[in-house]
């Protein structure tokens, strides 16, 4: 009994996207990261620097920016804790 186990090139719930991911993306917005509030300003501008739009989005679980909130242990802290972080090439 050698079986090995196989695991999916990607993680399934990552294809899931809410109906903000898919609005974003039709708009030409691409999601970059979900960011820790305190290290957002670094991040704006380092991509501001590479020629970027930048759009932060605080973090709404079931239904704004994140199709999974399952990363998160205490969901009431994420919109204060987190933001999500879309560029668009200017």
């Amino acid at each position: 009994m050698n079986e090995r186990i196989r695991y999916p090139k990607t993680m399934p719930h990552r294809k899931i996207k809410s109906e903000f991911e898919k609005k974003m993306e039709n708009e030409g917005w691409e999601k970059r990261a979900v960011v820790d509030s305190r290290r957002v300003d670094e991040l704006r501008e380092l991509y501001e620097e590479m020629g970027f739009e930048v759009l932060l989005v605080p973090v709404s679980v079931n239904g704004g920016g994140l199709a999974c909130d399952s990363c998160f242990v205490d969901v009431k802290k994420v919109p204060d804790s987190f933001q999500v972080i879309y560029t668009k090439k200017l």
